[in-house]
């Protein structure tokens, strides 16, 4: 009898080891709350310094994804881009909802959703500087010195089309505005960034950064928020409420409501946009 009972126990110890992991999706459907991570971006994600109130054009994304899903959005912890892959595995958060870049390599260890929209990243110079212009190639030199900041989708282009230049890697978490402010300073001959990172840099700086002239931008990325690799029912759930958004004219409504320059924001190509209500 002892034999049996302690066959018993030890199987009722060892279930757990074998149960199925609980899914994410699981996890915010039970709880009807979605843990998110954040980041600052101009624009995308800020807060108050005063107050720590958090606002921008993700915030809002997400406040309203949240209401059509009937669950709340729980702001849990602020993050460095690059931690995003590991905050997201160890379900340290259920997704980063600030929005980040769809880069490839980021892409190998998080999933992300549709697009709200889509920013181009460009090379920019100091004022005055006559190098670089309609040719990509005299960039790719030694002597030129790119600003980036490591692990972060700045870092994968300057590898990707400027190998042989001297790359500067700023630390993960620096403000991105430091990438430009370092060719104004002439720390540096390039900097990579989007429009929003531009326009906050000229406010301050006015007449002393250039874009350089080339055909196209060097990379065109969706930006997004992205969810742990393997779950297919959040993304399907998160996807499904975002395209929603897109077609009914909420998020055409955001981008102007934060678009504080013409252009600042790419919008999606949509086959179909019958707005409603939720566009006023």
């Amino acid at each position: 009898m002892k034999k049996i009972l302690f066959v018993v126990l030890l199987c009722l110890v060892s279930m757990p080891a074998f149960a199925k992991d609980k899914s994410v999706y699981d996890r915010v459907i039970n709880s009807g709350t979605l843990r998110c991570g954040y980041a600052f971006w101009p624009g995308l994600m800020e807060q108050d310094p005063n107050t720590k109130t958090l606002s921008g054009l993700f915030y809002d994304y997400m406040e309203e994804m949240a209401k059509i899903l009937e669950i709340k959005v729980e702001w849990t912890e602020e993050l460095a881009y690059g931690d995003l892959p590991e905050a997201l595995r160890t379900s340290r958060v259920d997704a980063f909802c600030a929005g980040a870049w769809t880069n490839p390599i980021r892409g190998k260890y998080a999933d992300p959703l549709v697009p709200i929209v889509y920013q181009s990243v460009t090379a920019f110079k100091r004022a005055g500087d006559n190098r670089f212009d309609n040719d990509l190639a005299s960039m790719n030199k030694p002597e030129v010195k790119i600003s980036v900041i490591d692990g972060e989708s700045t870092s994968v282009i300057a590898r990707r089309y400027f190998p042989n230049a001297t790359i500067q890697s700023l630390p993960q978490g620096t403000d991105g505005t430091q990438m430009l402010l370092n060719v104004i300073t002439k720390k540096a001959d390039i900097g990579l960034a989007d429009a929003i990172m531009l326009k906050t840099v000229q406010d301050n700086n006015p007449g002393k950064l250039r874009e350089v002239k080339l055909k196209y931008p060097l990379q065109v990325y969706g930006t997004t928020i992205w969810i742990k690799k393997g779950e297919p029912e959040l993304k399907a759930t998160l996807d499904n409420a975002t395209q929603q958004l897109i077609s009914d004219g909420t998020i055409d409504r955001l981008l102007t409501k934060h678009e504080t320059a013409p252009g600042m924001y790419l919008r999606p190509q949509v086959p179909y946009q019958g707005y409603s209500h939720a566009a006023e």
